[in-house]
């Protein structure tokens, strides 16, 4: 289940809140999603990043909300598979830990 491997994940510990489209039963890129996790967290989207693997068009609707958003494509390296190949225009990061160090 994709709860699991998101709790589970290396960047867990560093998310202030966490929103599932099954959980929020809005699917991205519907950018309620995204709203509502602004709520949770209290900011405005300039305020936030938003990191995807680009599928669902969830990298442009988080960018056209006013997020910033990157592309994680670590993915790409580990064959784990990704439903979409690395998209230009976005920032893509190759390790999860790296996006501790973008200064965002």
């Amino acid at each position: 289940m994709i709860k699991a491997v998101i709790r589970r994940s290396i960047l867990f510990p560093y998310f202030d809140a966490v929103c599932m489209s099954y959980e929020e039963g809005v699917q991205k890129p519907d950018v309620k999603i995204y709203f509502r996790c602004m709520e949770k967290l209290a900011l405005q989207a300039e305020d936030c990043l938003y990191v995807g693997d680009g599928g669902s068009n969830e990298l442009e609707a988080a960018e056209a909300v006013g997020m910033t958003a990157v592309q994680a494509v670590w993915y790409l390296k580990d064959n784990v598979g990704q439903p979409c190949g690395r998209k230009e225009g976005f920032r893509q990061i190759e390790n999860p830990l790296d996006i501790l160090k973008m200064g965002i």
